[in-house]
């Protein structure tokens, strides 16, 4: 009996050794996309992260490294800027890229034209992004369509509505206007604050048509609005040294949130900016970058986003940035979207470039 237990034993250890050996390797390799990526994201421990909206913190920074521990076993220290000016953020990212220098973020969060830009110029990775998505995250949130040159290159994150915010102590609703050139009218004399981007005005006029929106700019400075950043507009708004500002929506939320009157109305469009993370070519933390960006988009992170930091996602009920989509739907505006024909075309287009020129020296007294 001993030589035929000795045997079976044999057997059952170079059994073991094979199983252990082969077998493993395997399952690793069959594992889902997610699980690699949680498991790269466990490796690197930290992520970089550049967050919009500017008015996250801290705090909800620490919120959303505990609800990825809790969703995904993963405990990651998150390292974050708040972003100010998009573009300047670009350009850095830009700067980094061609001098061959590593990023300094992972993950970048900037409007889609900002992001388009990059994407033409190699700074971030395309991923295939519909296996890692929860269930409940609806595939619109992946930018571009498949097949496009943009598909894959990031997640939106969370979207806003461009248009008017006004203090309803101030103005009655009836009062309000309707119109972008209407803010020109005396009665808002130094009560207007603009938004004083190129950008974003070149791409409305792309739409509105760019005599109709240039003249009505014009028009708006020489009735001594105040223009800058929407963060400046904001102090001003807060403080009701103005009462109407061309801003956006999560401004519009984030003053209701700290109970200053507010209310929005879209002038002449529904236009929504959608915002969107992105990782970059050559990051750090790959891994852990992916996973951020995944949750940002989910319902999860688009309930962090709402409660902390006041930006919406018109992708998804219950929040005040759908609310004003089906609003405007019902009061029979045009949707202006990322996905609007030859938007994204327009927006790295030299037509855009020259346009943004003529919109700046309007801004700059040349009106």
């Amino acid at each position: 009996m001993e030589p035929k237990r000795d045997a079976l034993m044999a057997f059952g250890f170079f059994f073991a050794v094979f199983y252990f050996g082969h077998a493993q390797p395997v399952r690793g390799a069959d594992a889902s996309p997610l699980a690699r990526i949680i498991e790269g994201a466990k490796k690197e421990g930290t992520v970089t992260v550049q967050i919009s909206p500017s008015s996250h913190t801290a705090q909800s920074m620490k919120r959303l490294a505990k609800e990825i521990e809790k969703r995904y076993k993963v405990a990651l220290d998150i390292q974050f800027s708040p972003t100010e000016r998009m573009a300047v953020e670009l350009s850095k990212a830009l700067m980094e890229h061609k001098v061959g220098s590593a990023p300094t973020y992972d993950l970048m969060s900037l409007s889609v034209p900002n992001i388009v830009r990059g994407i033409e110029a190699g700074i971030y990775e395309k991923v295939e992004w519909q296996p890692l998505l929860d269930k409940e995250t609806p595939p619109e949130v992946i930018l571009g369509k498949p097949g496009t040159p943009y598909h894959g290159h990031g997640l939106v994150s969370y979207t806003a509505h461009r248009g008017l915010m006004y203090n309803p102590k101030r103005i009655p609703p009836e009062s309000v206007p309707k119109t972008l050139a209407e803010l020109a009218d005396p009665r808002w004399k130094g009560k207007v604050g603009i938004h004083n981007y190129p950008r974003v005005w070149a791409e409305v006029a792309f739409v509105s048509g760019k005599e109709k929106v240039l003249s009505a700019l014009g028009a708006i400075m020489r009735n001594k609005a105040i223009q800058g950043a929407y963060a400046d507009l904001q102090k001003r708004y807060l403080l009701e040294e103005i009462w109407l500002a061309h801003s956006g929506s999560q401004y519009f939320q984030e003053a209701r949130m700290k109970g200053v009157p507010a209310e929005w109305e879209s002038l002449e469009l529904s236009d929504i900016a959608h915002y969107v993370v992105s990782v970059r070519t050559r990051a750090r933390h790959p891994n852990a970058a992916k996973l951020v960006a995944i949750y940002l988009a989910s319902p999860q992170g688009t309930k962090i986003h709402v409660e902390e930091a006041g930006a919406g996602n018109v992708n998804y009920s219950g929040n005040y940035e759908n609310g004003i989509a089906v609003h405007d739907r019902k009061q029979g505006l045009p949707q202006f979207a990322w996905d609007h024909p030859g938007r994204m075309e327009f927006v790295i287009s030299k037509k855009a470039e020259q346009w943004e020129k003529e919109i700046e020296r309007i801004f700059k007294g040349g009106y």
